[in-house]
């Protein structure tokens, strides 16, 4: 099953589009009230999501998340009935997006 990935607005991620702030936004104070806004970078991604049908690519795009945030865990074995219940995808990413604040 394949989804075209549709414009959303920033923090409202879908299977098509990837939103996340790296660091919690931070409030930045202007001159005056029409001034304040908020200390932020952010990244969109766009592309097309195919979701992930086999166990083995679901297995090994699992392990690539843990790699990252885990890696003394990525060997050890995951709970079958999880992964069973688990939707994973792919994004073929179209493209990106970068916004921060204050412009550097």
């Amino acid at each position: 099953m394949e989804a075209k990935a549709k414009r959303r607005p920033p923090w409202n991620a879908s299977p098509g589009s990837v939103s996340r702030p790296p660091r919690s936004p931070r409030p930045a104070k202007g001159d005056n009230a029409c001034a304040f806004n908020f200390d932020y970078r952010s990244v969109l991604a766009y592309g097309t999501a195919r979701l992930l049908a086999g166990p083995a690519e679901r297995d090994a795009a699992l392990r690539a998340i843990i790699a990252k945030y885990h890696p003394e865990t990525v060997t050890a074995p995951l709970n079958q009935g999880m992964l069973e219940k688990t939707k994973v995808y792919s994004l073929a990413i179209r493209a990106l997006t970068y916004r921060q604040h204050p412009e550097v």
